[in-house]
């Protein structure tokens, strides 16, 4: 066919296509091949360009088998007249390989790929420019197969040998043109998504910082966010938290600036945006940014619905957290079911949603039905990845779970064994990634009353949780206020284990077991007091006021920040214009932040370690405390209440075999005896509840309340009356945790009353009469506090 008549055939089949006459086109493009083929240009390449023109027209009519026919035949054309270099060949293989895989064929896929590399390389060497351009994409595509299927090393030779393919055709002369993506970036793509999955993140990072260079020197701000969204996931890989929030939010501003905020691409980020959110126990934050990616993915023409899936997938997880279990149940139900509809049935994401939906059984207790889920996970998982890689980790964790909830312990402790020994082969024994399966197995020991091995694992929990306190802070803050997960269930486990442990033991971990109990009342207030103490200590006004002007300013970032997030959150038609403003407080709040970091780091090099609270030791604390000082920690479990008392140098340690939810209910009837603001709305029912008597007999305003000194004396006799002997006489210092935080200790009661009502009890033994209280945020904060009154009175 003469190139003339073929390019007024490409101009008339635009024109069919605009107006609706696709069928048209295709019985066009038939008759001419018909007859091509019934010449002697049978084997000519025109027949194979009409090929290729045939094949995406049927793919638009949705002719989806007629159209991988025409490909196939035309691939084959264009291979047996060697002229597979030019751009009809290009799209027509991608067209074939893009088949394949949607239909889920993804080894012939691979097959396909390999072996057109093959013929690429045995072009003449002028034509190599071209050749080694289609190489490097199909390399990338073969990298991003084995990615997807936990090959990483095989993922990455492919990535690096298409990133030399890419740069051996430039060099020869090959141009990127104007308006089209830099095959480079992809390779870079690739590298760093095989790098993140080989666990090494600094190369990862790397690669994508070059690819965004590239991407940023042509002007392609929406590829730019893209790959920036991609730098956050692997924070997120890496539990820093702060970083990643950050990095989210500057794709998602890229991406609303450059396409709009109801793009796909801006939805993607909405959702890792709102899948963070909730993994740092935000939810109140993730869930409209969730439902707002639903809602964007939903929207679009052509929906991804594999992004969907891993919408409604996340989703489903902040609902298991918030306990709405059936919400959670449907979310998982058609997560699963997007997934299994367009997916491989061996592909990663099925496993990762199998394995969350046996989570969630778990936590709603249906263990049988949960193993089932967790094998076919973690079977999934054995043949994605290998059966040693670190994948099948949480997979095996959650199944030890389950099938030691069935009674199946010696399984369970295998389990737990073998997804220790993936982690530790990949991180080593310290690295955070470690710390979920750590903390399983540690409760699970403990659960099997073997308090030694409990004790090793919670220790180690324990270590990466100080050590991780150590970079970023006592509460997950990167001093911009992205608050993240603590480690009170590392301290709880290992403070319970060292109980456990039996008498001779607890004789001399007393002192170790306290400074855990320090660790778990690490709180902001405690932050606060640290860095006060920090400033008193250095002696400087002005260094003083920086600080001050730190803190608040760390403050004002986050009341921002969360404004902000609500705004990105939003559905419908945004307050562009507030936005703004937030924006760019934020960006002077944080120039303003990083300019004392580098002032106070000059003036006062050590103020960052000293205004970071630490664990006591038992001595130091002894040192600290006046003579007629008793110091108290109190440290409120799930399922017993352990205290420390410390005076005279000595560690009093007891257990108290009171909950959290039986001081919760007691604390809660406690204070409608304390607070007329407790019995306003629905309180009035809860308080009646609490205490027993008939709604339609509480107090009104000018009544008493009815306080119960019997439950405050109840509390006193578990908590306080043990160690009795070594507070006598003595002021107290205490630190409460859990529901003991909102009820003032004075109001407990030393010894029995005679009646279960103030007016008819009579002298009532209050605390406060035997004990002057001081309630502290901590027991570190001690110091501080005494460095402050002690500059407070040279200041005199």
């Amino acid at each position: 066919m003469h190139e003339d008549i073929r390019n007024i055939i490409g101009e008339l089949g635009q024109i069919y296509i605009a107006t609706g006459r696709a069928a048209l086109l295709a019985q066009t493009f038939q008759r001419l091949i018909d007859r091509a083929a019934a010449s002697e240009f049978a084997d000519n390449t025109g027949r194979a360009d009409m090929l290729a023109n045939q094949g995406f027209v049927l793919r638009g009519l949705k002719q989806l088998e007629a159209s991988e026919a025409a490909f196939v035949t035309a691939a084959g054309i264009y291979e047996a007249n060697g002229d597979i270099t030019g751009q009809g060949y290009e799209q027509t293989v991608h067209a074939i390989l893009d088949r394949l895989e949607t239909t889920r064929r993804r080894d012939e896929a691979n097959r396909k790929a390999k072996a057109t590399i093959e013929q690429l390389s045995k072009v003449p060497a002028a034509r190599t420019a071209d050749a080694q351009w289609l190489t490097s994409k199909l390399h990338n595509r073969l990298s991003t197969a084995a990615t997807d299927a936990g090959a990483y090393r095989e993922a990455l030779t492919h990535a690096q040998a298409g990133l030399a393919a890419v740069e051996r055709s430039i060099a020869g002369g090959r141009k990127v043109a104007p308006d089209g993506l830099d095959p480079r970036v992809g390779a870079y793509n690739s590298i760093a998504r095989a790098y993140r999955g080989l666990a090494d993140y600094n190369s990862a990072k790397q690669a994508y910082d070059k690819a965004i260079k590239l991407l940023e020197d042509r002007g392609d701000a929406v590829n730019a966010g893209i790959l920036t969204d991609n730098i956050a996931v692997l924070y997120l890989n890496q539990s820093k938290f702060g970083e990643a929030e950050r990095y989210h939010k500057q794709a998602l501003a890229m991406l609303e600036a450059a396409v709009g905020p109801n793009h796909g691409s801006v939805g993607r980020v909405a959702s890792n945006l709102g899948a963070l959110l909730n993994e740092v126990g935000r939810p109140a934050e993730a869930e409209p940014m969730l439902r707002r990616a639903l809602t964007i993915a939903l929207a679009q023409p052509q929906q991804d619905s594999v992004g969907i899936g891993i919408i409604e997938d996340n989703l489903a997880g902040l609902l298991r957290l918030a306990g709405r279990t059936d919400e959670a149940r449907r979310g998982y139900a058609r997560a699963l079911a997007r997934f299994e509809a367009v997916l491989p049935a061996t592909h990663a994401r099925i496993a990762t949603s199998r394995n969350n939906y046996g989570r969630f059984l778990i936590d709603i207790r249906s263990y049988e039905d949960a193993e089932g889920e967790l094998k076919r996970a973690l079977a999934m998982s054995e043949q994605i990845y290998g059966a040693d890689n670190y994948e099948i980790a949480v997979p095996a964790s959650n199944l030890a779970e389950a099938v030691s909830a069935l009674g199946r312990p010696d399984e369970a402790r295998s389990l737990f064994q073998r997804a220790l020994t993936a982690l530790e082969r990949t991180f080593g024994t310290s690295h955070e990634r470690l710390y979920e399966t750590l903390l399983a197995a540690g409760k699970f020991e403990l659960a099997q009353k073997q308090p030694q091995a409990a004790r090793t694992l919670f220790e180690r929990v324990v270590a990466i949780e100080l050590a991780r306190r150590k970079r970023t802070g006592v509460t997950r803050d990167d001093g911009r206020g992205s608050r993240g997960i603590s480690g009170q269930a590392a301290f709880h486990g290992l403070i319970e284990a060292m109980w456990q442990s039996g008498p001779e033991y607890r004789g001399s971990a007393a002192s170790r077991a306290l400074e855990i109990a320090q660790w778990d009342a690490m709180t902001p207030a405690a932050v606060a007091l640290a860095a006060l103490g920090a400033r008193a200590g250095a002696g400087d006004k002005a260094l003083g006021a920086l600080t001050r002007e730190r803190q608040d300013l760390a403050g004002q970032w986050h009341q921002t920040d969360r404004e902000l997030t609500s705004i990105l959150s939003a559905t419908k038609q945004r307050n562009e214009t507030r936005e703004k403003d937030l924006r760019e407080r934020l960006a002077t709040l944080e120039a303003r932040m990083t300019a004392i970091d580098v002032d106070l780091e000059a003036r006062f090099p050590r103020y960052r370690e000293l205004a970071q609270p630490s664990a006591l030791t038992a001595d130091r604390l002894s040192s600290l405390l006046a003579p007629n000082e008793a110091a108290i920690q109190i440290v409120v479990m799930n399922d017993a209440t352990h205290v420390f008392v410390v005076s005279e140098r000595r560690v009093h340690w007891h257990r108290a075999p009171i909950t959290r939810n039986d001081l919760r209910a007691i604390v809660g009837a406690l204070r409608c005896g304390l607070d007329q603001a407790e019995w306003q709305a629905d309180g009035l029912r809860r308080c009646a509840t609490r205490l027993g008597i008939d709604p339609n007999a509480a107090p009104t305003a000018n009544d008493p309340l009815p306080f119960d000194p019997g439950l405050a004396y109840s509390i006193y006799k578990v908590l306080i009356e043990p160690a009795q002997a070594l507070i006598a006489g003595k002021d107290l210092l205490v630190v409460a945790s859990g529901p003991l935080t909102s009820l003032p200790f004075g109001v407990l009661v030393t010894d029995q009353p005679a009646a279960r009502s103030l007016t008819e009890a009579g002298d009532v033994a209050w605390l406060a009469k035997r004990h002057a209280v001081t309630i502290l945020p901590s027991l570190s904060s001690l110091g501080p506090l005494r460095a402050i009154a002690k500059a407070s009175t040279a200041d005199a």
